[in-house]
Formats: structure tokens, C-alpha cells, sequence
């Protein structure tokens, strides 16, 4: 059987912290033979875009382009 998980976001406040909370992360898959693609992950990143909103330390936003998209969605008739 084969099974994906799409995303996994792990945040934090703190630098230190957030190596802790990823390493917690990393076991709670290990146990039951989840893997996580290396080379889809990042690490560290002070902003995202996730599901058409931008998330960083200091804002959580809707992405704008997403917006503009329905505002200039073309008339059907």
C-alpha cells in the first residue's frame, strides 16, 4: 500500500526550539515507517505560501494573486 501525506508545516517562535519540534516530527513518522522526501522539505523558512495565504512570523495574509485571479475572472457571457 502506498500512502501520501501532502504537507506537514511545523512552526515555531523560537530558532532553537524549532529543531526540537522538528526532530519530534521526524520520530513520529520513523515509528511507523513514514519517510518524508528530502529534496521536497525546507527548512527554516521565515515566510510560506500555503493554500492561497501567505504565513510568516509577523503576518498571516491572503495571498494577493489569488485575489486578482477571481477579480478578473472573465464574464461567461
Amino acid at each position: 500500500m502506498l500512502v501520501f501525506i501532502d504537507d506537514i508545516l511545523v512552526y515555531s517562535n523560537i530558532k532553537e526550539e524549532h529543531g526540537n519540534y522538528l526532530l519530534i516530527v521526524v520520530q513520529v513518522l520513523w515509528d511507523p515507517q513514514l519517510y518524508a522526501k528530502f529534496s521536497k522539505c525546507d527548512f527554516y523558512k521565515p515566510q510560506i505560501q500555503y493554500l492561497g495565504h501567505i504565513i510568516s512570523q509577523t503576518k498571516r495574509a491572503v495571498d494577493l494573486e489569488k485575489i486578482r485571479a477571481i477579480e478578473y475572472w472573465p464574464n461567461p457571457y
